[in-house]
């Protein structure tokens, strides 16, 4: 029952948030997916990743959830070189959106009884040489929602398009498992590689990963939509006009 609360709890408030007057972007119906928040991140994701005690005294589990962009904002992003103006304006306001939904379920949660942690969406965004503290992705990931493509992507039921938020809480419910099922067509041996083909900077291979290579074109496109005023790093290209943008491909 409190599973089904929490969840209606992210949709309903994602839905009303879309129909703010000065909110442009829209959303496709969001994921809500439980881990256990007693798993040692160090090992699992990295040694610099932090524990979920390290935010929260008696913490029992995170709440992850994804954020699919409406087909437009995909869509807008395939063609050119550099990101599209809807792509990095979805970003921002994602975040944004991010920052409300995670104060307005440690508030929630409170109301009845229990602690929470919230890590904003940029808090610890890295450069290629620092890894992040806390990985929302990842958290998806340990919560059972997808599984990683070939372009490094977390590949969900609503695609890969979107922006991942968790929250930490002592609420114990029960939690997800993480697939043992392949999202990705490539992995799944069908031999896409269109995530390769679309890297404009050749940072994505099929085997390796420039992370200085694509850090510079999220440098550009900053510059590129300055005039939204907050931080763009954005580029996209890698997880749009593919298979997995929207769905899982290997599921249908």
């Amino acid at each position: 029952m409190m599973r089904e609360k929490i969840e209606t709890l992210i949709k309903d408030f994602v839905a009303c948030y879309q129909r703010t007057e000065d909110v442009k972007s829209n959303w496709r119906e969001a994921i809500v997916r439980f881990a256990d928040a007693d798993q040692n991140f160090k090992e699992l994701i990295s040694p610099a990743h932090a524990l979920a005690t390290d935010y929260l005294t008696g913490a029992k589990t995170i709440i992850a959830y994804f954020l699919p962009y409406a087909k437009e904002i995909v869509d807008s992003n395939i063609e050119g070189r550099y990101s599209s103006h809807e792509w990095a304006l979805a970003y921002i306001e994602t975040n944004n959106l991010i920052v409300e939904l995670d104060e307005y379920l440690k508030q929630e949660l409170n109301k009845l009884g229990f602690n929470s942690a919230v890590i904003s969406p940029r808090e610890n965004f890295y450069q290629a040489e620092k890894p992040a503290d806390w990985s929302h992705r990842h958290m998806a990931y340990y919560a059972g929602m997808g599984a990683f493509g070939l372009n490094n992507m977390l590949i969900t039921d609503q695609g890969c398009c979107g922006r991942f938020g968790s929250i930490i809480t002592t609420l114990d419910i029960t939690t997800d498992r993480t697939t043992n099922r392949e999202y990705c067509l490539y992995k799944n041996g069908e031999g896409c590689q269109l995530c390769v083909e679309n890297c404009i900077t050749n940072a994505l291979k099929v085997d390796s990963f420039n992370g200085e290579k694509c850090y510079k074109i999220l440098l550009y496109n900053d510059v590129l939509h300055s005039d939204i005023h907050v931080p763009t790093e954005v580029c996209g290209k890698c997880c749009v006009g593919v298979p997995c943008s929207m769905s899982n491909p290997v599921k249908i």
